[in-house]
């Protein structure tokens, strides 16, 4: 036979306190006005010391920051301009994408820019700088036999010196 739900007591989760439910019926107008004046004072010491801790930390901030400026970093902003190849620089394990504007210490700004020039270095050696090859003359290739000595251009005639 199943038991009936609405007999049973209620289960108690352990570690719950039962509190009994507060009157406010027993305070009079004059105690009510007096704890609200007395909630009042107590909430603006709160506020009071909040901002007074703000400040402090503020200018304890500002303090630092004039004394010890090797401390503090200056701010820089830099838009990323890589080679074609690369869409990104990871840089201690953030993304740092082509074309995006950030806000970076000058230390990560110095880094960014080292890794954007030689993105391009690495681009014209693989694929050669038109500009800057434009006067130099193409290296002649030889191919050296070591049983003969004979040199020869890379069309098979013997090359001239």
């Amino acid at each position: 036979m199943a038991k009936n739900k609405l007999l049973e007591k209620p289960k108690i989760p352990p570690g719950h306190v039962r509190t009994r439910d507060i009157d406010l019926s027993v305070l009079t107008a004059t105690e009510i006005a007096a704890l609200k004046q007395t909630a009042e004072v107590r909430l603006m010491a709160k506020l009071k010391v909040d901002a007074e801790e703000e400040f402090l930390k503020q200018e304890m901030d500002r303090l630092e920051k004039t004394r010890y400026p090797s401390l503090v970093e200056e701010m820089r902003e830099v838009r990323i301009n890589l080679a074609l190849y690369a869409d990104r620089i990871l840089l201690d394990g953030r993304s740092y994408f082509h074309g995006e504007v950030y806000h970076v210490p000058k230390s990560v700004y110095d880094v960014i820019k080292d890794c954007e020039a030689a993105s391009f270095r690495h681009d014209d050696e693989v694929h050669g700088d038109p500009d800057a090859n434009f006067y130099r003359r193409n290296r002649a290739r030889y191919n050296l036999s070591a049983r003969t000595g004979a040199a020869t251009g890379t069309t098979g005639a013997p090359a001239r010196f």
